[in-house]
């Protein structure tokens, strides 16, 4: 198993892009098979999103944001350990909390990671079609103003 492949930073988003059913089925079978407990008691609700003016650098907050944060224990059957956290912009504490097992489980290089690691695998297929249809449409948006100097002097020397 090569977790190397992607940066434990990009984990949640490529796991968030694959199917969230097959996600989250996955995250049912390991809860089944394997012993969670909570380091932290979870928490789920609205998060202030703070930026800073551009102009003056002051401190202001644009706006609430739904953010869960889980943070956990796995334990297998011979008594393997492995932690794990989730900190995510959603509502949904089941998805949270199957994010957090698949931190643990991914991080620990265990072979009950396998079906999260096609999963991500997934997911990262559909960021890479994402991130190409934006660029398609950045580059049939773009302008090249540079032409319109020269038609501009083109047409003063015809005069």
């Amino acid at each position: 198993m090569n977790t190397a492949t992607y940066p434990r930073g990009q984990w949640m988003r490529l796991l968030m892009a694959a199917p969230r059913a097959a996600l989250l089925a996955t995250g049912t079978a390991l809860k089944s098979t394997l012993q969670t407990r909570y380091l932290a008691l979870p928490q789920n609700g609205l998060a202030l999103l703070p930026l800073r003016d551009g102009a003056f650098a002051d401190a202001f907050n644009l706006g609430e944001i739904p953010l869960a944060k889980v943070h956990l224990a796995v334990t297998a059957q011979d008594d393997r350990e492995a932690r794990g956290a989730a900190w995510v912009m959603e509502d949904d504490m089941a998805l949270v909390e199957t994010l957090a097992i698949a931190d643990a489980l991914i991080a620990a290089e265990w072979p009950e990671a396998a079906p999260l690691l096609d999963l991500m695998q997934q997911g990262a297929t559909a960021v890479a079609r994402i991130d190409f249809e934006r660029k398609a449409m950045l580059a049939a948006t773009t302008v090249d103003f540079s032409l319109l100097g020269a038609t501009d002097d083109e047409d003063d020397d015809d005069a």
